[in-house]
C-alpha cells in the first residue's frame, strides 16, 4: 500500500487571502491612520485675510475646510463654480467664498456636503480646486 506524502507547505490561496488582507491593511491604514491629515504641510486658509486682500494671496496654495452652500455655475468644459461655507478646525462657520472647482475634478458635489480642498488663488482672487477630499 502507498502512503500520501503530506505537503507541508502553504497553500496558494491561503497565501492570497493572506496578501489581499495584507494589502487591504496597508490602505485602511493610509486612509485611517490616526495623525495624518489630509493635505498634510499646506497652510490652512485664513478667511479674514482672503476677505481683506485676495489678490494679495494670489498664486498661494492652501487647505479649506468647507461645507458646500449652493452651485451658482457649471459649464462642462471649465467645471463648476460652488459657494462654500468656510469652517475653522474647531467647527466654527464662517462668511460663504466661492470655489471654481475644474472639470478634470469631476466630483459628485452636493449642498450640505464637507470637504477639504487644497485651493490655489488664481487671477482676480478666485479660489480653484486642486485637489478635494470629502470629510
Amino acid at each position: 500500500m502507498r502512503r500520501r506524502r503530506r505537503n507541508s507547505g502553504i497553500s496558494p490561496v491561503t497565501l492570497l487571502l493572506l496578501a489581499a488582507l495584507g494589502v487591504g491593511g496597508w490602505f485602511a491604514y493610509k486612509k485611517f491612520a490616526p495623525g495624518r491629515e489630509t493635505f498634510a504641510g499646506t497652510p490652512d486658509l485664513v478667511v479674514a485675510d482672503y476677505f481683506n486682500n485676495a489678490n494679495s494671496l494670489r498664486g498661494n496654495i492652501y487647505r479649506l475646510r468647507a461645507t458646500v452652500d449652493d452651485s451658482l455655475r457649471w459649464s462642462p468644459g471649465q467645471g463648476r463654480l460652488l459657494s462654500v461655507v468656510p469652517k475653522s478646525a474647531d467647527g466654527i462657520s464662517g462668511d460663504p467664498v466661492p470655489v471654481k472647482i475644474p472639470a478634470s475634478l469631476n466630483e459628485n458635489i452636493q449642498a450640505g456636503q464637507d470637504f477639504i480642498f487644497k485651493v490655489r488663488v488664481g487671477e482676480g482672487g478666485v479660489l480653484v480646486a486642486e485637489e478635494m477630499k470629502r470629510s
